[in-house]
């Protein structure tokens, strides 16, 4: 009998417990709701890719998306040649940005990730935006032979006002 009331004790701690931190995650959520972020138009601008100095300027209008990549072509930046490639395919649904280089000699890039906003202030500051998501690079190995190079990357927005005078694509 002593045995039984020393387990439906414990069980009760265990179901205050249980409980208690049920509630106090219902709190937190309720505390720092998800941001729900309006971007139309906003996220226009110059973004971070994978290595110092590389970017993508990204122009979103009413309709469209437009903009360049200007990467390294090779990953190392010291043997590498720094190519501007405009987009071929671009789109933003909701906070969903997706694009895709245009080819060159059988190589191109793929993105697509999730637009929120950042820590910073004010669009003067880097990371105001944020896109985080899937860089996907298509490219040829020493053999000659297509392969795909996945990163998790995450593109942070330049400050505005030291964004560099870029064409939005380099002429045909």
């Amino acid at each position: 009998m002593a045995s039984a009331i020393l387990i439906f004790t414990d069980m009760k701690y265990l179901i205050a417990i249980a409980a208690m931190l049920i509630t106090c995650s219902a709190a937190m959520a309720q505390a720092a709701p998800t941001q729900q972020v309006e971007i139309a138009g906003d996220i226009s601008g110059m973004y971070s890719l994978l290595h110092e100095g590389e970017f993508v300027q990204i122009v979103v209008d009413d309709t469209r998306v437009t903009g360049v990549i200007s990467h390294y072509r090779n990953e190392d930046p010291e043997k590498g040649e720094f190519v501007d490639v405009s987009l071929d395919k671009a789109s933003l649904d909701g906070t969903t940005l997706s694009f895709r280089s245009k080819a060159m000699e059988g190589e191109w890039l793929e993105f697509t990730g999730i637009v929120e906003r950042g820590p910073a202030r004010s669009r003067s500051e880097e990371g105001y935006w944020l896109v985080r998501g899937t860089l996907v690079e298509h490219c040829k190995n020493a053999d000659g032979k297509a392969e795909e190079k996945r990163h998790s990357i995450t593109l942070r927005s330049f400050p505005l006002d030291s964004e560099p005078e870029r064409p939005v694509a380099p002429p045909a």
